[in-house]
């Protein structure tokens, strides 16, 4: 099993310290203790349909894994989740992404493992990539490693720590031996894990599944055997040796990045009959229908969020996003916000910063000069993921900067360049769509309503 590179990731934001940035131009100081010494916790979470399944739980252990090595700061989970949400927003990402979170001590004042070096900390970095399920599911085949899990009295697997180098060493045998994953034995000879994933096995009815002596108490793990259970299904935790494993009717492993995977094969004993078996089958179906379903909302999807005041043209300024204040009114209002402050109700924070000044230029200059809402092409890191309004276009080449919650069903172009506001004092009032024939549009305000306008939220503040 080989990951492939996947060309979406290409121009990736990725997150360290509360600082978004293209993938090429991120950077971890070599002071950090997670370059100094692996000193670090981390988590695998997967985002489906907008929400991340088992958030609090996969947060939860992040905690406890700091706090047994005694971070002095640990972020709370409410800090955590807005980084999560900025990086998804910043990236337009809403499905089929993994998401590894990883939190270290922080930066050393010189380097050295002495953790009262560290003056500042911790650091948090979110890396959200597109990745489907990583695994075959026709199967996967296994060796047995020679590398074992530590024991509990030398590092805790409770301790979701970044020191994977027995997982390294283990999938290094595995890639020699041409096999998918390894399994891995812990310090008494019983099957703890594979190099990246939990094992379950099906025999006699009854799942069977390794204690967490040694190996992380997983978060997939859990809930497959909750599902099990209230499926009808035997379960058991215990020890068990390799002959037991051969013997299974079957077996197959779980993990946040690939899921639920048949196994077919270890160290050359076909598992069962060498296919997908029935109760595997039956617990990825259960499985997929609940992560699908339930988890917390952090992706906006197609909507960005604004906050919208009792004002007619004013936009509440929590927070301006790169650009300034002031300067060109949007409106024809004398003070009402620009691009800039108008873009402040949005979760999302721009790399790169916004216009420095508007300076809106008569409509036909060139494409897109004419917006209310014209962002330099130049400035941002990737386009908005969307903008709560109205569109019609004038005249022009597809504009990749807006993309708006709604677009006019007679332009099956679904260009998208003039947020629906007051047009500024310079452009006509009668523009036509002269690129697509439309009729001039009238453009919409917002309303003297309050609130958030999310996907699915039908009875929200209204627009236009």
């Amino acid at each position: 099993m080989l990951q492939k590179f996947d060309e979406r990731n290409r121009d990736l934001i990725v997150n360290v310290g509360g600082k978004l940035t293209h993938r090429d131009q991120a950077g971890v100081s070599p002071f950090d203790s997670a370059v100094q010494g692996g000193d670090a916790v981390w988590e695998g979470l997967r985002l489906t349909g907008g929400r991340i399944f088992a958030l609090d739980e996969h947060l939860a252990r992040l905690r406890r894994s700091a706090h047994a090595l005694a971070f002095d700061t640990i972020p709370a989970d409410a800090a955590i989740i807005a980084e999560i949400r900025r990086t998804l927003a910043a990236n337009g990402m809403r499905d089929g992404v993994h998401i590894r979170l990883t939190l270290t001590r922080g930066v050393k004042v010189t380097s050295g493992m002495d953790p009262r070096l560290n003056t500042s900390g911790p650091t948090l970095i979110v890396l959200a990539e597109f990745k489907d399920p990583v695994y075959d599911l026709a199967g996967i085949k296994l060796i047995t490693s020679s590398v074992r899990r530590t024991a509990p009295d030398s590092l805790d697997p409770k301790i979701h720590h970044n020191n994977l180098l027995t997982s390294i060493l283990a999938k290094i045998e595995a890639n020699v031996a041409g096999a998918d994953d390894a399994v891995m034995l812990d310090h008494r000879g019983f099957v703890a894990e594979t190099n990246a994933t939990h094992l379950f096995m099906v025999s006699a009815r009854t799942l069977l599944t390794p204690t967490t002596a040694s190996c992380p108490e997983g978060i997939t793990r859990a809930t497959v055997l909750e599902l099990a259970a209230s499926a009808g299904f035997a379960v058991a935790e215990g020890d068990y040796t390799l002959p037991q494993l051969y013997n299974a009717a079957e077996v197959f492993v779980t993990g946040t990045m690939g899921g639920l995977a048949p196994v077919v094969a270890v160290d050359g004993r076909i598992i069962g009959d060498g296919t997908l078996g029935p109760v595997t089958k039956h617990l990825t179906e259960l499985y997929s229908a609940l992560t699908s379903t339930t988890g917390t909302e952090v992706a906006l999807g197609d909507r960005a969020v604004f906050q919208l005041e009792d004002l007619v043209g004013q936009v509440h300024q929590g927070r301006v996003v790169g650009g300034d204040q002031g300067g060109d009114a949007l409106g024809a209002d004398h003070g009402a916000q620009q691009a800039h402050d108008l873009l402040a109700g949005l979760l999302v924070e721009l790399a790169g910063g916004l216009v420095g000044q508007q300076q809106l230029r008569p409509a036909g200059e060139r494409a897109g000069d004419g917006d209310a809402l014209l962002l330099a092409a130049g400035q941002l890191a990737r386009p908005l993921p969307g903008v709560v309004g109205e569109a019609h276009d004038r005249q022009h080449e597809r504009h990749p900067l807006l993309a708006v919650a709604r677009r006019d069903p007679r332009d099956p172009q679904g260009h998208a360049d003039v947020l629906g506001r007051r047009q500024h004092g310079q452009q006509a009032e009668g523009l036509k769509d002269i690129g697509h024939g439309l009729p001039a549009q009238a453009h919409p305000h917002p309303l003297a309503h309050r609130g958030h306008l999310v996907p699915g939220d039908v009875h929200g503040p209204a627009v236009g």
